[in-house]
């Protein structure tokens, strides 16, 4: 099937899905007004240590330097005020958020539902990471952040150099041997490259959670599959010409994030906005709620890098766990042979649990089920759910105890 043919198939299953998801009313509603708009809660509007602080939790926050230069900021939940003496010494744990999300997206499905402060009332102390040029890294040593070089870099640089930076900070600053790390989509991503390419720091992870977890992107089914099937090096290279390397022209996704949270949060747009990220990721309408969906509009998408894009997009097209393709020559340059170094998810000896779903389109059953066997040390959960999708890891009403009460139970 050539690029044409899956691009208007793409367009023409979009439009089906939205005219047939009987959650949103018929088109002559949009002239009541009142459906259009509602406040959206003031969480769209708040960053990590004010969402922190809104449910009462006592938050810090730190910056990482990497030795390449990156600046990043990372925040901390050092106890709960549920718990006992908060000056008894707990284990950490990182938790890492996925493309284009920022530790933002871990606290908006409200306080009892939220992985960062669930993880607090068992006795965590908890650190929520930030990866190189989201929202909250962009600072470096050297570059400006509307420099082309401050944005080459894929979650191949986070794993190699942002990851064990992290790791280091947070072992020396809690005075621990060890940690435990959850990841979601490209934190799982960036943790097998950081395992691969520094084997010391799997003595410094006492266990991993990897939830939808990104090596093989062989059986997408989003938009993504035919994005991929432009040359190579066509996204990134227009992300520089248009966004200076980001994944989006940066004006634009400041007024988006301002305007979205409204409009996202009446009854029919809504359903506009969630079909939006379902079709990125899987349908899910009964674990979506407008008040999550406009709180999600206000915090997505954190700024990112098309190269981060391009590398994924190469994986969907080469089948392949590894390095970013610069093209024959250039390969052979940096790599010394004309195909990138592969990724080894065999040598990762951490105890791992794999929380995969059914109706997830970004990362199938089949290309979590294939990472899951060939990690060294994992055990694999399906969730019961036959509609989980991708994002609903993060959003979904049920997220507690589909996901984190699994999560938190494999942990202590």
């Amino acid at each position: 099937m050539d690029a044409s043919r899956e691009m208007v198939i793409c367009i023409a299953f979009c439009a089906v899905c939205q005219i047939l998801a009987t959650k949103c009313p018929p088109p002559f509603h949009l002239l009541e007004l009142t459906d259009l708009y509602n406040d959206p809660p003031p969480e769209a509007f708040m960053n990590t240590p004010e969402l922190i602080r809104h449910f009462n939790y006592p938050v810090e926050s730190h910056d990482v330097t990497t030795s390449d230069g990156y600046i990043l900021t990372i925040f901390r939940i050092p106890y709960s005020n549920k718990t006992a003496d908060p000056k008894v010494q707990r284990e950490p744990v990182l938790v890492q958020h996925g493309l284009v999300c920022s530790s933002d997206n871990w606290l908006l499905v409200g306080e009892e539902s939220n992985l960062p402060f669930l993880l607090a009332d068992r006795g965590f102390d908890v650190w929520l990471g930030n990866s190189r040029g989201n929202d909250y890294s962009q600072r470096h040593l050297w570059y400006s952040m509307n420099s082309t070089e401050f944005w080459d870099f894929s979650f191949h640089e986070m794993g190699v150099y942002d990851l064990p930076a992290v790791i280091d900070f947070v072992l020396k600053t809690t005075g621990t041997k060890q940690l435990s790390y959850v990841g979601h989509s490209m934190g799982t991503t960036m943790f097998f490259i950081g395992m691969d390419r520094h084997k010391r720091l799997q003595e410094k992870v006492r266990k991993m959670v990897a939830m939808a977890p990104v090596a093989y992107l062989s059986h997408i089914k989003t938009p993504m599959k035919v994005m991929a099937l432009f040359p190579n090096g066509i996204y990134s290279a227009l992300t520089q010409i248009f966004s200076g390397g980001r994944i989006m022209f940066t004006p634009f996704n400041n007024w988006l994030k301002k305007v979205a949270p409204s409009f996202c949060s009446g009854e029919i747009p809504t359903c506009f906005c969630e079909d939006i990220m379902f079709f990125m990721t899987g349908f899910d309408y009964s674990q979506c709620s407008h008040r999550t969906s406009s709180s999600v509009a206000g915090h997505t998408p954190s700024d990112g890098s098309g190269k981060t894009l391009e590398h994924y997009f190469q994986w969907v097209r080469s089948d392949t766990f590894r390095e970013y393709d610069y093209g024959l020559l250039e390969n052979w340059k940096r790599y010394g042979a004309s195909e990138p170094p592969i990724y080894n998810l065999e040598v990762n000896k951490v105890e791992t649990l794999v929380l995969y779903a059914q109706n997830d389109w970004l990362v199938t059953p089949e290309d979590s089920t294939r990472a899951f066997r060939e990690l060294g040390n994992a055990t694999s959960i399906q969730i019961a759910l036959d509609a989980f999708s991708h994002m609903d890891f993060q959003y979904a009403a049920d997220v507690k105890k589909e996901v984190y009460d699994q999560c938190i139970d494999f942990l202590v």
